[in-house]
């Protein structure tokens, strides 16, 4: 598993993120990269070329503008979230699901939806819920995990952005910044939020 900035803090309650590279291995000869949920590649590491060296590569995402730039291009733009689609490689592959897996995926589900808030949810999507759940994925949990469970340093720097919120265009259009002045002062790290 690989993640150049890292794993945001809000996910680090999960145990699969402690193995979780910040680099790619420096030799990928032979191997087969799987990028989940990007669109293109140089969002995967900025030094692209270092992805050179694997033997193929899968693209697995749900973006309408993804560029198709893999050997394998799964793109669903009908799909709410990469983790349902990998889901259904999941369940189409007849493995068994266990709690860390079905755990892992409605993580998936919940933070690609915006915690099942976006326009792109529909019933495939709460139907491939109910079937985690029913795997064992305790729905309070996660999302109080993913949501809900903020350090204090996040929680200061989402007041001072928020006290930075101005109105325009009679209310239509609201904007707030975070500057790294605020995040230092806040003591959030630059990935965290």
């Amino acid at each position: 598993l690989f993640l150049e900035d890292g794993v945001p803090s809000n996910y680090r309650f999960i145990r699969a993120g402690r193995e979780v590279l910040s680099e790619p291995p420096r030799d990928l000869s032979g191997t087969t990269l799987v990028v989940v949920d990007t669109t293109e590649i140089s969002r995967v590491v900025t030094e692209t070329d270092r992805l050179a060296g694997a033997r193929e590569v899968i693209n697995i995402d749900h973006h309408p503008d993804n560029r198709m730039f893999a050997d394998v291009n799964l793109v669903d733009p009908s799909a709410s979230a990469a983790a349902l689609l990998i889901q259904e490689i999941v369940e189409t592959d007849g493995a068994e699901m266990d709690l860390e897996t079905a755990s892992l995926l409605y993580v998936g589900l919940l933070a690609d939806t915006g915690g099942f808030r976006h326009s792109n949810v529909d019933a495939r999507t709460m139907a491939a819920a109910a079937r985690l759940v029913e795997a064992g994925a305790d729905p309070h949990a996660l999302a109080r995990n993913v949501f809900a469970e903020q350090p204090l340093s996040q929680v200061r720097l989402l007041g001072m952005m928020l006290s930075s919120l101005e109105l325009h265009f009679d209310g239509r259009l609201a904007l707030a910044v975070i500057t790294e002045a605020m995040r230092s002062a806040a003591g959030v790290c630059s990935e965290s939020m």
